[in-house]
């Protein structure tokens, strides 16, 4: 277990790509599993436990999609596990490495959530950058195409997620 969070330590320093991913599908359901822990625990942070599990569910989802019509568009569906799984692996540990940040942020503090905010957009920009990275390698592109392709998708999937549950905060609040 440790070798699989080092190689997806070493995938976030841009030390090693998705095709060092196993191809695995016990180890893609085991990362999907701890990335959805990881990531309803941090909405729920946040939110209602039914809104963080749907919220979740949904980005599940929209990664699911970009991941299989991008790889599909360049004619490379094959490489679709050892994305997914790449992806699932190294948002998890970026958002784990992001929980006290996003904690001291939720606690009106002064310095210190100002401190959180400042760490929680790092956070963001490197795994902007890290998706960029694993595109880049998963669609034989440049790290430009990839970082505009992982751009657009953060972008789109963080609309999409807004409309959707502006709509159901609506309806329950």
């Amino acid at each position: 277990m440790s070798e699989i969070v080092k190689l997806f330590y070493d995938i976030i320093l841009f030390r090693k790509g998705p095709q060092d991913v196993p191809f695995s599908r016990v180890l893609t359901r085991m990362t999907l599993a701890v990335y959805a822990l990881i990531s309803f625990l941090m909405l729920f942070m946040s939110s209602h436990w039914f809104s963080a599990l749907l919220k979740m569910a949904a980005d599940i989802v929209l990664l699911i999609g970009f991941i299989r019509i991008t790889l599909a568009w360049v004619h490379k569906s094959e490489r679709y596990q050892q994305t997914f799984c790449a992806l699932l692996g190294t948002d998890a540990l970026l958002t784990l490495f992001g929980v006290p940040a996003t904690a001291v942020m939720l606690v009106p503090s002064g310095d210190l959530a100002i401190l959180g905010f400042f760490i929680v957009v790092g956070l963001i920009l490197w795994h902007w950058a890290v998706i960029g990275y694993i595109l880049s390698h998963a669609l034989d592109q440049n790290l430009g195409f990839s970082l505009g392709l992982a751009l657009l998708y953060m972008m789109a999937a963080y609309q999409i997620l807004a409309v959707l549950f502006q709509s159901v905060s609506s309806i329950s609040g």
